[in-house]
């Protein structure tokens, strides 16, 4: 992933894409699973929470990891997500299903208003901002874990769906998400006590 993020990093816009509403299918995964990441190496730290979702019907598999990237070399910040989806095939195997656009939505946020998309990988999305305000609002509304997902596929012409997220990281992925936070640069303090003191209003930690 990290190469994708210094994609951004170097070129500062991306392909503006935009998802069609026509056709949309709503689909509640029959299994919810998040975990933990942190990647670093001179250029760049990257926090990441990945989100694994499992549905009966095709895509059977999507991924959702957002993330909060911290470019040592100039001090900039980027943050987002990068989703992809994959279906099983008759060898028992997995295969990638090519997607135009993809969106985020939450009753406080809403990517396709404050975010630029990518496409990645010739499969995969990524949605990114630079503005630290939006990548608060997105990543305290990710880690809440009630919100939508939005894929358009490529394949199939203004058809689009929508998986309903109703879910929240563990306490110890919240955890070791806003400690990855707060080693970033400074301007991602904001971020951190902001979805710090959701995760303990909503643990009932002291």
């Amino acid at each position: 992933m990290k190469r994708f993020v210094r994609y951004f990093f170097l070129f500062g816009s991306v392909l503006l894409l935009s998802a069609s509403s026509a056709c949309a299918k709503l689909i509640k995964p029959d299994d919810t699973t998040y975990t933990y990441n942190l990647e670093e190496n001179d250029e760049l730290r990257l926090c990441e929470i990945t989100l694994n979702l499992t549905n009966s019907v095709a895509p059977q598999m999507v991924s959702l990891t957002a993330f909060a990237a911290f470019s040592k070399p100039d001090g900039s910040l980027a943050a987002g997500f990068i989703t992809s989806a994959a279906k099983r095939i008759a060898s028992g195997g997995r295969t990638g299903v090519p997607l135009s656009s993809a969106s985020f939505q939450s009753q406080s946020f809403q990517s396709a208003n404050e975010m630029e998309q990518l496409i990645v990988n010739d499969t995969g999305i990524m949605v990114v901002t630079l503005d630290g305000s939006a990548a608060t609002a997105f990543l305290q509304a990710f880690i809440d874990g009630n919100f939508k997902l939005t894929l358009s596929l490529t394949r199939s012409k203004n058809v689009t769906q929508t998986f309903i997220v109703l879910q929240a990281p563990s306490q110890e992925v919240q955890k070791n998400f806003t400690k990855c936070l707060n080693q970033l640069n400074s301007n991602t303090a904001s971020i951190e006590s902001t979805i710090r003191a959701s995760s303990l209003r909503s643990t009932g930690a002291d």
